[in-house]
């Protein structure tokens, strides 16, 4: 989802993270989104685990040119994209970690 200025923001329901050019980005949202806490615990683990990561504006084409790219929400973790559109992802290292760590716990 974009907003007025044609930013990407976030995906339906989730928090979206790109690997661009070896840094973690995921979208600035001092304008409009949802900062979910997934996606808080998410930008402390890249800071526990001293990755480099940014909030920052980011354009459809930034997205289609990302190495990696993932989304996430409490319900879900994390959840590796593999494509978008005409543009295809890796799930790297990274990504994988991050499922696991991330995974959700099903409660009975």
């Amino acid at each position: 989802m974009c907003d007025t200025e044609g930013y990407v923001v976030e995906g339906t329901a989730t928090n979206l993270f790109a690997c661009i050019g070896g840094v973690w980005k995921t979208p600035l949202l001092d304008r409009c989104g949802v900062a979910g806490t997934m996606r808080q615990q998410i930008l402390n683990w890249f800071e526990a685990s001293q990755l480099p990561y940014e909030e920052c504006r980011l354009r459809k084409a930034d997205i289609e040119g990302a190495s990696a790219l993932f989304l996430s929400n409490a319900m879900i973790g994390v959840w590796p994209v593999t494509s978008l559109e005409d543009a295809c992802f890796a799930v790297d290292s990274t990504t994988h970690t991050l499922v696991e760590q991330f995974a959700p716990t099903l409660e009975s």
